[in-house]
């Protein structure tokens, strides 16, 4: 049995046991890409986790700054929330760009949920991590290098269609404190 449709048979009972999508669409015998619906809900929910966790961590070391100023501080959680929910949204984009163009075209793993994370590059591990007794691989005579120079570039665009995208966002509603009481805080 090959390892598509080993992957294909694993991912399948899945999709029936959950009664979400989440098997493989195989276009081919070299292409297999998760669902894209899956894609956006498994990044979504992960990452969307991951976001609110890292959020929740930035206001409590911000917490000193309260005490200095409460405007400053609510300024600082609304641009910082802001901005990582900026970044999630650019992430869920080059997750669903990366397994549509990369994921199954020049390598496979055997635990996709999602490749594609801005802060760290796939790793040669992560590749070869095995399901059963099956692997990933890397196609077309490419190593990990290359894979890691493609995802770099990926990174730079989501990084930097973030920053455009932040950028965009009104200051007003960032920085307006008439609504801030002390109550409220």
């Amino acid at each position: 049995m090959s390892w598509q449709s080993t992957m294909t048979t694993k991912l399948a009972i899945c999709r029936i046991g959950s009664g979400i999508s989440c098997g493989l669409l195989v276009k081919g015998a070299w292409n297999m890409s998760p669902d894209p619906v899956f894609l956006i809900l498994a990044y979504g929910h992960v990452m969307g986790l991951f976001h609110l966790a890292l959020v929740a961590v930035a206001l409590i070391l911000a917490l000193p700054w309260r005490f200095v100023s409460k405007q400053k501080y609510v300024i600082f959680a609304r641009g910082f929330f802001v901005f990582n929910a900026t970044l999630w949204l650019c992430g869920m984009v080059a997750n669903l760009l990366w397994d549509t163009f990369i994921f199954g075209r020049l390598y496979t793993s055997t635990d996709y949920v999602f490749d594609f994370f801005p802060f760290f590059p796939i790793t040669q591990g992560y590749i070869d991590r095995p399901w059963g007794d099956e692997t990933g691989q890397i196609f077309h005579g490419l190593n990990i290098r290359h894979i890691q120079l493609i995802w770099l570039l990926f990174a730079c665009i989501t990084w930097l269609a973030t920053f455009f995208l932040y950028s965009r966002v009104p200051r007003v509603w960032i920085n307006r404190t008439s609504n801030i009481t002390p109550e409220c805080i």
